[in-house]
């Protein structure tokens, strides 16, 4: 369960009290709660200004709209036990015409985490916003190290302008002495990419970044089957390995999904 391993941030007693709860409600298989749910997801928007070729908005016909923001308030009855709100899902968050707004609302609730994945196509926009209601993490979508692969990958990206606006998000935390967003990269490996995964840390370093987490391409149509890793474990594993080095070296903290067959996932192909 993936809230079981939610980022780390000072709590409130009511949301630590309300933490063990709930994870004593799930480890003891309740269907009704008495807890709060821990973490709270909100797609403010599914519309996108990227066509990435491996994105589900792509393989299926995608009503755009964005969320009303009275959904948002309409939770406030838990955001004083809850520990994280995150702020995305299929499309470009930040696109949505109250981001400002929404995360100014938030922050008004002590220590609620707030969480979003950009792909950093509206950094110059959103940057004010970001430190002046206290986001807590910011990932960052990069699918190669060079402009060739993410670009060919991330349709209508630029890899220049992300990079760009990512050192921009480290420059301006330096800046005011902040000890937040706590900024990452996020890269879904696929054949195409995966080489490159060794220089994306390299890179990481070079922006000052502390975290790479990878993810596993998800295939939502069959024209993308050649860049499945599923049974390629040894191609996986050599740059893993590779990328697992560099990131020791560094002192960064590179997050790999399992290699199929190996860990907790055993051979079940889901989770591949």
């Amino acid at each position: 369960m993936k809230t079981e391993k939610l980022f780390k941030t000072p709590l409130t007693n009511d949301q630590m009290s309300n933490s063990e709860l709930n994870l004593r409600e799930f480890k003891e298989g309740r269907t009704a709660l008495a807890s709060s749910p821990r973490r709270i997801v909100f797609e403010l928007t599914n519309r996108c200004n990227f066509q990435c070729i491996m994105c589900g908005r792509e393989a299926v016909n995608f009503k755009t709209k964005d969320l009303p923001f009275d959904v948002v308030k309409a939770c406030e009855q838990f955001y004083g036990r809850t520990e994280e709100v995150t702020l995305h899902g299929w499309g470009e968050g930040t696109l949505h015409p109250k981001t400002a707004e929404v995360l100014e609302y938030l922050n008004r609730f002590p220590m609620l985490r707030k969480y979003f994945v950009t792909n950093g196509s509206t950094m110059p926009r959103i940057l004010e916003p970001i430190f002046a209601h206290h986001v807590d993490l910011v990932a960052v979508s990069l699918d190669g190290a060079t402009p060739e692969t993410n670009n060919g990958i991330r349709k209508g990206g630029d890899f220049n302008r992300e990079v760009a606006s990512i050192r921009l998000l480290v420059e301006e935390k330096a800046r005011r002495k902040a000890n937040y967003p706590y900024v990452n990269l996020v890269f879904t490996a696929m054949a195409r990419n995966i080489h490159e995964l060794p220089m994306l840390v390299e890179l990481a370093h070079g922006l000052g970044l502390p975290e790479v987490k990878v993810v596993y391409l998800t295939i939502f149509n069959d024209s993308l089957a050649s860049e499945s890793l599923l049974d390629r474990q040894d191609l996986v594993r050599e740059h893993f390995e590779d990328a697992s080095a560099l990131a020791m070296k560094y002192g960064i903290n590179l997050k790999l999904p399992e290699i199929q067959g190996e860990g907790e996932a055993g051979a079940m192909k889901h989770k591949t």
